[in-house]
C-alpha cells in the first residue's frame, strides 16, 4: 500500500469526532410498486486513544426506523491506522503519487479490488469492488480525510441497497 509507512494526521487525536450525514435505500428488484424513498442515516467516528500510526474509534451508526419511532442506535469499537485500506483517512503524500485508475489491492480469494479512480474536485476517489457490491471512499486531498462514501449491495432475492454519507461536520 502507497500509504502504509505514513504517519497518522494531525487531526487524528483523541477527542476529535467525525460526522457523516446521509441516506440508506433498497431498491427492490422486479417489483410493480414505486420504490421506498431513502431513510435517514448518520454515522459518527469519535477517536478515543491515538497511538503511532493508529486510533481506537467508536463507531456509532444512527437510522431512522420510522414515523414516531426513535432512530435505531449502534456503537461498536474500531481500529484505523495507515496500514488501513478505506479507513479514515489515507496519506496527503500518497495520493499526489497515485494515477488514475491504480489497482491498489486485488485479493483473488475474496475477488475483492481496490482501484484509485483519480480526483473530483478536492476529493480522491477509491473503489472497493467485490462480487455483490461496489463502494466508493472519497478523501480530501488537503488533509485525507474521508469526506464521503457511497456503496450498493446486491441483496439476494430482493434488490440494491444504496447507501450514500458525506462529511457533515467535525469537533
Amino acid at each position: 500500500m502507497p500509504w502504509a509507512n505514513a504517519p497518522a494526521p494531525g487531526w487524528a487525536v483523541a477527542g476529535r469526532r467525525l460526522d457523516f450525514q446521509g441516506t440508506t435505500q433498497t431498491l427492490l428488484r422486479d417489483s410493480p410498486l414505486p420504490p421506498l424513498p431513502p431513510s435517514g442515516l448518520a454515522l459518527s467516528f469519535g477517536i478515543q486513544r491515538a497511538a503511532g500510526k493508529s486510533v481506537l474509534a467508536t463507531m456509532t451508526t444512527r437510522s431512522a426506523s420510522g414515523s414516531g419511532l426513535p432512530p435505531h442506535e449502534t456503537s461498536t469499537a474500531r481500529c484505523y491506522g495507515s496500514t488501513s485500506l478505506l479507513g479514515l483517512w489515507v496519506s496527503p503524500d500518497a495520493l499526489r503519487r497515485l494515477q488514475p485508475n491504480q489497482v491498489i489491492d486485488r485479493d483473488t480469494i475474496t475477488q475483492r479490488r481496490i482501484v484509485f479512480m483519480g480526483l473530483q474536485g478536492n476529493a480522491a476517489v477509491f473503489m472497493d469492488q467485490g462480487p455483490g457490491d461496489t463502494s466508493y471512499n472519497s478523501f480530501d486531498t488537503q488533509s485525507g480525510m474521508l469526506v464521503g462514501f457511497q456503496s450498493a449491495e446486491q441483496m439476494a432475492n430482493i434488490g440494491q441497497r444504496q447507501i450514500r454519507l458525506q462529511l457533515a461536520g467535525t469537533r
